[in-house]
């Protein structure tokens, strides 16, 4: 079967609409998925830092409360009030509670002054005290200086650094936290400062621990913007190795919302940055960060199968959609022979109104002739039977007689008048039109104006038959209907067409809220386009109704029918 435009619109009205949903389809779950993963990440993010800082919030509470335990033991209290034989107890009881703890490095007493008095370190998996010899002074340390300004109960937490051991960064790498609380005698003076040295790399292992399922990077980031725990490990503790690159240089807009919020999440053109807070004098905030490219793999991977199943179901929708352009097209071609059988049709119905027409004449005829002469001549003898009759009441009979009969004849004449004015035949559409102007007005008191051009109009009988049957329908639903008090009739001939129009003042109404299929209607539409012409009914509530009639004007009497039964 050839290719053609109509093939062409069938196809592309069978193939675009589907196609187009399929993809509309694809894109919107596309969209809600990406959207999803984006939720998704946020509260992965969001759970697992929530959940790393209750663990180290955890771990601070359990060392806190280590700390003020060795504070306010008796034998510590004896030795700061000057009891040097508590040393060797104190320091035995050090090593048993490093040996069971195992995550202090150091515990140690400073005195007023920062030094060292007693020292017990947990190298390499096993406790050891230091001797006197081996003490350092601490002073002007910042750890020792703040823990030595707060009041009995409290703790200093110190930022999360390096060890350094005489000056020098402890190698390998030390992670601690120092936790002091000050010490004081039995008379309630302060004598010195107690410190643990937390082992930061427990602390460290915990947080990593938790991460292992998070798809992004964990980071802990101290109160300066330095990464503790970074996405590289060239990136961590910059501050100490002098290292300038952090996480508030690369990150600005979320390193922003971190230090005036204290939890929360943030997206940016780098992925999603959920944060929690530790709020201390050295604050800590773990942030687990989601790469948008992490984020945007799985939907990727989901739209991409997406798009193979939409290719197959395209590739589907294109050898329907051509058997169904090919069937319209079959189809349409059926139309085309049954609107062919529709002209032949509508050919066959103007005979049959032409075969009308003739009858209305004969019966018109008859009714003006044969019944016109029959009531005549009973008239005139109903006179006869009057004249020569003395009886009152006989007389009042025949004169009640007489009077029907006049009546009948009226009624005789409008009949035929209605049937077919006998106007028409005789003296053609304007003067026909002229006198059901004039009859209208005088019967229905309606004022009726008429334009009806020049006397001579040269119609076909045909032409003159429709346009005259239009106007006495339009009239008839002006009186039915309108309640109008002016109606306009407009006559004019072109030489290309007839235009015939007729307006009213009337209530008008609704064409959408009408039916237009109404007999009335319909029969004046199909009229005018019998004669190849075209009738448009304009109204509005409260503004009248417009009746207007394009007839082509014919070269001869037969042309509207044969315009008739090539219309399409």
């Amino acid at each position: 079967m050839p290719i053609s435009g109509l093939w062409i619109r069938s196809f592309s009205m069978f193939f675009l609409p589907p196609v187009l949903t399929l993809a509309a389809l694809v894109a919107a779950v596309h969209v809600i998925d990406r959207a999803a993963e984006w939720r998704v990440r946020r509260g992965e993010a969001s759970g697992l830092v929530d959940l790393q800082r209750e663990t180290l919030l955890g771990e601070f509470r359990s060392i806190e409360s280590d700390v003020l335990f060795l504070a306010q033991q008796q034998r510590l209290v004896d030795f700061a009030s000057g009891r040097t034989s508590a040393r060797d107890a104190i320091e035995r009881e050090y090593i048993h509670f490093c040996a069971a703890k195992r995550r202090y490095d150091q515990i140690r007493f400073l005195d007023l002054d920062g030094v060292e008095q007693i020292r017990v370190n947990f190298a390499d998996g096993t406790p050891a005290v230091v001797p006197e010899s081996g003490l350092q002074a601490k002073a002007g340390r910042y750890y020792v200086d703040a823990a030595l300004e707060i009041d009995p109960g409290e703790v200093y937490v110190s930022r999360f650094d390096l060890n350094v051991e005489h000056g020098v960064l402890e190698e390998p790498r030390k992670p601690v936290i120092r936790f002091a609380t000050p010490v004081f005698d039995a008379s309630g003076a302060k004598r010195g400062i107690l410190v643990l040295n937390y082992l930061g790399a427990r602390l460290l292992g915990h947080v990593a621990d938790l991460a292992t399922s998070f798809v992004g990077s964990s980071m802990l980031v101290d109160a300066e913007g330095y990464w503790l725990v970074g996405p590289s490990p060239d990136d961590e503790w910059g501050f100490a190795l002098g290292i300038e690159r952090r996480f508030s240089s690369e990150y600005p807009f979320a390193w922003k919302r971190m230090t005036t919020e204290r939890r929360g999440i943030v997206t940016t053109d780098a992925g999603i940055f959920a944060f929690e807070t530790i709020d201390s004098e050295n604050p800590l905030h773990f942030v687990a960060h989601a790469p948008r490219r992490d984020v945007a793999r799985r939907p990727a991977r989901v739209l991409q199968r997406l798009l193979l199943v939409y290719g197959v179901m395209v590739a589907l929708v294109a050898t329907l959609a051509a058997f169904l352009a090919r069937a319209s097209t079959l189809r349409s071609a059926q139309d085309a022979k049954i609107r062919d059988s529709e002209t032949r049709l509508r050919a066959l119905t103007t005979r049959l109104l032409d075969t009308q027409e003739e009858e209305r004449r004969a019966i018109a005829r008859d009714l003006h002739d044969d019944l016109g002469q029959l009531v005549t001549a009973t008239s005139l003898d109903l006179q006869r039977a009057q004249a020569e009759s003395s009886d009152e009441r006989r007389g009042a009979a025949i004169g009640h007689a007489l009077a029907s009969t006049e009546m009948l004849l009226e009624r005789v004449h409008e009949i035929a008048t209605r049937l077919r004015p006998t106007v028409l035949d005789d003296f053609g559409l304007r003067d026909a039109l002229q006198s059901l102007a004039a009859e209208f007005e005088s019967a229905r008191g309606v004022s009726v104006r008429t334009a009806l051009g020049e006397r001579g109009l040269d119609l076909p009988t045909e032409v003159s038959q429709n346009l005259f049957r239009i106007v006495q329908e339009a009239l008839t639903n002006v009186t039915r209907h309108a309640e109008a008090s002016e109606v306009e009739i407009e006559l004019a001939a072109h030489p290309d067409r007839v235009e015939l129009r007729i307006a009213d003042d009337g209530r008008g109404f609704d064409p959408a809220a009408v039916d237009q299929g109404r007999l009335g209607v319909l029969g004046m539409r199909e009229r005018a386009e019998l004669l190849g012409g075209t009738l448009v009914v304009s109204s509005a509530p409260g503004d009248g109704t417009r009746i207007e009639v394009v007839i082509p004007r014919p070269d001869h009497e037969g042309q509207h029918r044969t315009e008739a039964r090539t219309k399409d």
